[in-house]
């Protein structure tokens, strides 16, 4: 006659107990041996908990949250290997520290490790999908379709090609947040086809001359919270783009970070030219166009719509931040 797991024979509030103070590891190994093992580390009070997916030649699921009572972070990451096994990878918390320990379940692929960790540690979804750039792109793109069936909050991608960076945006279908960021020398601009992902939020970064975004890259960029870095358009195509945003160009935008890193410093009498707009202080106190303004940063200016458009430039003119004000 079969027996119980042996954990399960002690009294309710005594499993819960055990349970809740053993490490994410172990919760987690519990919660694969029975039914009822699941249900007693499903029904723990975790504290907030953010579950991430990096992938690139392997797969890492990491389950990342803050333990109140014991005032320190706690990860567990583990990951599947070229020979299709699930192993530890680290685990962090004050109670032990854990060794390398393979995880074997038969027929568990990697949407059900990915649906098994969601349920038993009560996320409605995955907190980040990170892509690094591979020699395995296929592998990134199997990732993506299995992650396509989950909630998503924010996508990262790192040195991916154009077509990989397109395929995981269109297959995970995020509308949160995204961040793009190349550190290669020769690497291209996003494909307008992710710029044009309705995303909240959207960052492009890199340090390479070769990642540019032009004129017509901001033009179609379909994002409420777009953030720049090193964004190297010129001082002219900056004025006309913001003669745009005065026009009634992107409904959508409540703000966008151009930053600027390295390159010529835009101008801010070419980026400012024909401009309508008044100068204001940062408490909001305007002040009579005139003068010196060129030494100003803060500016407002009237879109079509009536709604006011601030202007912020900082770090001597290397960055230049535009709000839309009384959204």
């Amino acid at each position: 006659m079969a027996t119980s797991f042996p954990i399960l024979r002690l009294p309710s509030k005594s499993i819960q107990d055990v349970i809740q103070h053993m490490p994410l590891g172990d919760q987690l190994a519990i919660s694969l041996c029975s039914k009822p093992s699941k249900s007693a580390v499903t029904r723990l009070n975790h504290d907030p908990l953010y579950i991430s997916i990096d992938v690139s030649d392997s797969i890492r699921l990491i389950v990342d949250f803050q333990r109140a009572d014991l005032n320190m972070q706690a990860s567990l990451t583990f990951y599947k290997n070229t020979v299709g096994q699930w192993n530890l990878q680290s685990c962090t918390t004050a109670i032990a520290a854990e060794t390398e320990v393979v995880w074997e379940m038969t027929g568990f692929r990697f949407r059900d490790w990915v649906e098994h960790v969601l349920e038993v540690f009560k996320c409605s979804r995955i907190h980040t999908v990170s892509v690094y750039r591979t020699m395995n792109e296929g592998n990134c793109i199997n990732a993506s379709k299995v992650i396509k069936e989950f909630r998503v909050k924010t996508i990262r991608l790192a040195a991916c090609s154009r077509s990989l960076e397109e395929k995981i945006v269109t297959n995970i279908q995020c509308n949160d947040a995204l961040f793009v960021s190349e550190p290669s020398r020769n690497a291209p601009m996003p494909a307008h086809e992710v710029l044009l992902q309705n995303f909240k939020s959207a960052s492009f970064a890199s340090i390479s001359p070769g990642f540019q975004l032009t004129l017509n890259d901001l033009l179609i960029i379909n994002s409420s919270l777009p953030k720049l870095i090193s964004c190297q358009i010129s001082s002219k195509d900056l004025n006309i783009y913001i003669k745009h945003l005065i026009n009634g160009s992107h409904q959508m935008l409540e703000n966008i970070q151009l930053i600027q890193i390295g390159g010529t410093p835009w101008n801010k009498k070419i980026a400012m030219k024909d401009v309508p707009f008044i100068v204001y202080s940062p408490q909001f106190e305007h002040v009579i166009r005139g003068g010196d303004w060129e030494n100003e940063n803060y500016f407002l200016a009237t879109r079509n719509n009536g709604k006011s458009l601030g202007l912020v430039w900082t770090f001597v003119e290397e960055s230049c931040h535009i709000v839309i004000l009384g959204r």
